[in-house]
């Protein structure tokens, strides 16, 4: 079949921006402080209407159809609501991203850089839709459609109402309105009979899209359920980590895929037929033979998902008959090759002195020392994080995502808000300072 191609172009191709209404110039202070707002309101946003900001209480409901599904994704932003479109995604993806998505808003709030955020109607934002459509484009596979879902939208933003916090205080923000057609691409996966939204799918889908034949137009088939690399979970929170290494150790491609928590990987899991046999090829041919030498796990929390903190680590590398060792412990990296041993150490002193180190470059370096200073004593009681390891189904499984996201809310809970006001002002300042130097470009 020919490749499913968006309006206006190829995969995935992007519709116009929307512009927001003209304002008058602003300080550069103000543009910097604006731009922290940006980043920190629409991160937030973001997160938490793509990956499902959600309680535990909130149960998935599929939809009957996939016409059904783009309805409910329309009611959704007609609603600014941010769980209910949450709500439309796979079980298996928001059981693995909404708890830490609801930790972060709640970490932001915190921090004072948001504000009673109500995520069933967005503070601050109003949206009407017009003209709505929605198309549903099957593929060669009965459980996996893609969405085609318009409308002219006009959106309201009433600047008083964002739920911005007392960070975010001298930010000169404006409402406005703004009138565009928008045109979303999506990907719906059927489970149990029921129908949901997949970013991961949506994802796997590009991915499988941008590899047509440019003569043909012709693409690869979307593997069939049956094919997909089958999930093999472990017995402990430890032997799930054991699964990955003895997978690093056999470069076996496919039980590494296999080991990954399965509400993260399924599409991966499921398109890998794709990739594999040619991805282990490759693997196969680089020669590199890994074997771990030592190994201490410590594993820490309870529920279904666990932290595992790596004590103590070695391994040998052997590749085309070059040899190099790498060991973790303590908090440093070591590795020694071709008679030299280089040592890296993640304390907080080590990283003080390489960085005081690289300001001898600069020739006023004032401003980015108190910022390292800032930034040194908020984060002096940062702990860092171990791997986060997921049960499924009664099996144990490695969670990329949930060590991500493990590692973003460690950052964030090691802050207060007057820490992190001051590495703003701090931030700003340096901006400023390297702004403002003569910079001579010649001729």
């Amino acid at each position: 079949m020919p490749p499913y191609l968006p309006p206006g172009g190829g995969p995935g191709a992007p519709t116009a921006p929307v512009e927001p209404t003209s304002s008058p110039r602003r300080g550069r202070g103000k543009i910097i402080a604006a731009a922290v707002a940006v980043v920190a309101v629409g991160a937030a946003a973001v997160f938490a209407v793509n990956q499902g900001v959600l309680d535990d209480d909130s149960a998935p409901a599929g939809s009957a159809s996939p016409e059904e599904l783009g309805e409910r994704t329309l009611e959704a932003f007609r609603n600014t609501d941010a769980l209910g479109a949450a709500e439309l995604l796979l079980p298996g993806e928001r059981r693995a991203i909404s708890d830490p998505a609801f930790d972060m808003i709640d970490e932001l709030e915190r921090l004072e850089v948001l504000s009673d955020v109500n995520l069933e109607d967005v503070n601050g934002v109003d949206v009407t839709l017009e003209n709505e459509d929605v198309e549903v484009a099957e593929t060669n596979v009965d459980d996996i459609v893609h969405l085609n879902i318009t409308a002219d939208a006009t959106v309201e933003v009433n600047a008083d109402e964002l739920p911005t916090g007392p960070v975010l205080d001298d930010v000169d923000t404006e409402s406005s309105t703004t009138q565009e057609p928008f045109d979303l691409q999506l990907v719906g996966v059927q489970e149990d009979g029921e129908w949901y939204l997949s970013l991961f799918y949506f994802a796997a889908e590009q991915a499988r899209q941008s590899t047509f034949d440019s003569e043909t137009g012709d693409v690869p088939a979307i593997p069939e359920a049956s094919q997909a690399v089958a999930p093999i979970g472990a017995d402990s929170p430890e032997g799930a980590i054991d699964n990955m290494l003895a997978a690093l150790e056999a470069t076996d491609l496919k039980a590494a895929i296999a080991g990954i928590d399965p509400g993260e990987a399924g599409a991966l899991q499921r398109y890998a037929p794709l990739f594999l046999d040619d991805a282990q090829t490759e693997f196969e041919e680089q020669a590199v033979s890994i074997t771990v030498t030592e190994k201490d796990l410590r594993v820490e929390g309870d529920g279904d998902q666990r932290q595992v903190f790596v004590e103590d680590f070695a391994m040998k590398i052997e590749v085309e008959g070059d040899t190099a060792y790498l060991q973790y412990s303590d908090g440093c990296f070591s590795v020694e090759a071709n008679g030299e041993t280089d040592e890296v150490c993640v304390s907080g002193d080590e990283i003080s002195t390489e960085l005081d180190n690289a300001l001898n470059d600069f020739e006023d370096p004032e401003a980015i020392r108190e910022l390292i200073d800032s930034v040194t004593t908020a984060f002096a009681d940062f702990e860092v994080p171990g791997i986060v390891v997921s049960e499924v189904d009664g099996e144990w499984y490695v969670s990329p995502i949930g060590t991500f996201d493990e590692a973003v809310l460690s950052v964030l809970e090691a802050l207060d808000a007057d820490e992190l006001k001051d590495i703003i002002e701090k931030g700003e300042a340096v901006l400023e300072d390297m702004s403002s130097d003569d910079i001579d470009l010649g001729d």
